[in-house]
């Protein structure tokens, strides 16, 4: 079966397992598949595809990164009335809020990496019931547990990375991986990744059966702790090094960048949104509209509040469809900073054929 006919499992039935092994519905994300055309002005990376959130437009069959205004779903997760919205979204990718199910996702690139990683687990936690997802014949895996309480703070799972190397590894090898999915991150639990392979469980140790019988190992940040212990000693013991390690800020923060200049000549930045303009057209819903003006903030950095009129004037150009008042309240609400990267905006303008920063990058080439 290929990717176009997978995608075609509307995201309701491809939930349908997680809910009904107990898993919160507000715990499951949309995931954009990876047969997906992705919109002209929503944000959405096309590597990103069958791993990230995604809102799907059903004007013109495209999707977008998943946003909405004054909500976070990365943090709060799917509330109740967007469910019921998302239920036919054709997508058979499921995602899961490691504020829920918290996970340890190894990038390992070796089948020895594997070992290293499972004997460790071993080492940390014993017998306990701990949830495997793999993929094809990949030796990367995927170990899932469950939050001790996902609404105390001081339980929620800290998500961190640290990368590594084998002593048989060439320097020139990829390093291995492993990311902890943890309070404001996400993994894919279900549907096709980008090779086409499915993601699976390990009959063993699936998942939704551990979940559901009340077995899945229970996880605080003292564990993780525990765990990157032992794989530093394990691995240290071998003759292989940590080559990096970080705490892994909460992804979906919001961030100031006032203090930055701008992505490139402010003059750009109006000429490419010149050629999107703000109607009904362009942006199917009000989210679109505010997660484009976080775009825009992102991209003017320190020159955001002295453009403000040049911003409003492009916002809106059709005052019956974005009346001054709203743009107001929008751009206002983004004062205390936006969740969205500096290059965001050029990324949509990409998408959209409009390559605003090219006489930047080929200044010698000429037009």
């Amino acid at each position: 079966m290929n990717a176009d006919t997978k995608s075609t499992l509307g995201f309701s039935a491809a939930t349908r397992p997680f809910i009904a092994a107990g898993i919160p519905a507000n715990a499951l994300l949309p995931i954009a598949p990876v047969d997906a055309e992705i919109s002209r002005v929503g944000e959405l990376k096309s590597e990103s595809l069958g791993k990230s959130p995604g809102g799907y437009h059903k004007r013109d069959s495209t999707w977008s990164g998943l946003f909405r205004a004054e909500h976070n779903y990365m943090v709060d997760g799917v509330p109740q009335d967007d469910r019921k919205r998302m239920a036919d979204w054709p997508t058979p990718n499921v995602g899961v809020l490691g504020r829920y199910i918290p996970a340890i996702d190894s990038d390992a690139e070796s089948d020895a990496a594997r070992r290293l990683v499972e004997r460790v687990l071993d080492t940390a936690f014993g017998n306990a019931a701990i949830a495997e997802r793999i993929r094809g014949n990949s030796p990367r895996r995927l170990y899932a547990f469950e939050s001790l309480d996902p609404d105390d703070p001081e339980h929620r799972v800290r998500s961190r990375s640290w990368s590594y190397r084998l002593p048989e590894d060439a320097e020139t090898a990829p390093r291995h991986k492993i990311d902890v999915i943890g309070f404001g991150r996400q993994f894919v639990a279900a549907g096709t990744h980008k090779s086409g392979a499915d993601y699976e469980w390990d009959p063993k140790w699936d998942l939704c059966g551990l979940y559901d019988r009340g077995r899945l190992e229970r996880i605080t940040n003292a564990d993780i702790d525990r765990f990157f212990a032992a794989f530093t000693a394990e691995l240290e013991a071998i003759g292989g090094e940590i080559t990096n390690s970080s705490g892994g800020a909460m992804l979906g923060a919001e961030r100031d960048w006032s203090k930055d200049a701008p992505i490139y000549a402010v003059r750009n930045i109006f000429d490419g949104l010149d050629r999107i303009p703000n109607n009904a057209d362009n942006f199917e819903t009000r989210d679109e509209f505010v997660s484009m003006l976080a775009s825009i903030r992102a991209a003017l950095g320190s020159e955001a509040e002295a453009e403000r009129e040049q911003v409003e004037a492009w916002a809106s150009a059709d005052p019956i469809f974005c009346p001054p008042e709203y743009f107001d309240k929008c751009w206002d609400s983004l004062d205390r900073g936006v969740r969205v990267d500096r290059h965001s905006l050029d990324r949509r303008f990409r998408q959209a054929g409009i390559f605003a920063s090219a006489q930047h990058e080929f200044a010698a080439a000429g037009d």
